[in-house]
């Protein structure tokens, strides 16, 4: 849900052209931008903090660097309580999306949140840059607390349809995040597919790259209390494998299949995964594949109230 900012005070440093007013003026004709390779801008909710999905970033004209060249972006977006942010990285980093290269043309980014559940009062995206970082219209999107099935049944499905790079350590790839509500106990039934690719053209690694995924969740008897809950690996749900090939564009894959017994209450599911060699410790050796915008990554998480799991 679009959450209307026009009764919040902005933040951030993305003070030139138009200045902060025009990143949420609901035009995309006009622009703020900071004269710097890296520039925010953001809300300050006050007395109202807001649980955040998602956020929409549109660029100028020529790009989100405003050079008409083509740097590699990265869009970053974070929440904050307490305190205002004395910077563009002062706070609980959200999402991320990139890095990928800039076009000159007028573009729409998305940048998942991994917290749908934690009220902010700050709320602000970064956009990073090779020259200078310009928007035109930064849109904040609310989470909504999940409703329960009307049957006995809900099948939910979570896709990544774009390029997403893995990091070298755990991390979330919020494109498969999943929140459910239950009144009843059920069985969760989990199917997970992701393909990877290597990424030496960009790292300049060629050489073998490992890679994992498993998938965790949570449990509370409110939508608020996930928040504080601890997440757990989800049973037999880690997979995983190399990329043995040496070259830029080798691929792997990776598949779950699992059940668990589910109590009433609220869930939230994510998946983390990460690339990583002995022959390097850089971020970014292989990605999440995209295919022309193909569907070639889905998890799928069905709950059928009323059954159960016997493993014994």
């Amino acid at each position: 849900m679009t959450i209307d900012v026009s009764g919040f005070s902005r933040i951030g440093d993305m003070t030139s052209g138009g200045g902060l007013s025009a990143v949420f003026d609901g035009s995309t004709s006009t622009n703020g931008y900071a004269e710097a390779t890296t520039g925010y801008a953001g809300i300050d909710f006050g007395g109202s903090p807001k649980r955040i999905s998602k956020a929409e970033l549109v660029s100028a004209t020529n790009g989100f660097d405003a050079s008409g060249a083509t740097t590699d972006i990265t869009l970053s977006l974070y929440g904050k309580n307490g305190a205002a942010p004395s910077g563009a990285a002062d706070g609980v980093l959200l999402g991320v999306a990139g890095p990928f290269g800039d076009v000159n043309a007028q573009t729409t980014r998305t940048i998942l949140s991994t917290d749908v559940v934690t009220q902010y009062r700050y709320v602000w995206a970064v956009i990073s840059t090779g020259v200078w970082a310009i928007a035109t219209e930064v849109r904040l999107f609310e989470s909504v607390e999940p409703t329960a099935p009307t049957g006995e049944r809900l099948v939910i499905r979570r896709s990544c349809d774009e390029v997403f790079p893995l990091t070298w350590d755990l991390s979330e790839i919020p494109h498969f995040h999943v929140t459910a509500r239950l009144n009843d106990p059920a069985v969760a039934r989990l199917f997970f597919q992701v393909n990877v690719t290597h990424r030496g053209e960009f790292t300049s690694y060629m050489d073998v790259v490992g890679f994992g995924f498993l998938i965790e969740y949570r449990h509370a008897a409110t939508f608020a209390n996930l928040a504080a809950a601890s997440w757990t690996t989800a049973p037999n749900a880690i997979s995983g494998g190399n990329i043995i090939d040496r070259g830029n564009h080798h691929y792997g894959a990776a598949t779950i299949v699992s059940a668990m017994n589910a109590a009433a209450g609220f869930y939230e599911f994510r998946v983390r995964g990460s690339a990583h060699s002995t022959g390097s410790s850089l971020d970014g050796l292989a990605a999440v594949l995209a295919e022309y915008g193909v569907g070639l990554n889905n998890l799928l998480i069905e709950f059928d109230e009323g059954s159960e799991l016997r493993t014994a």
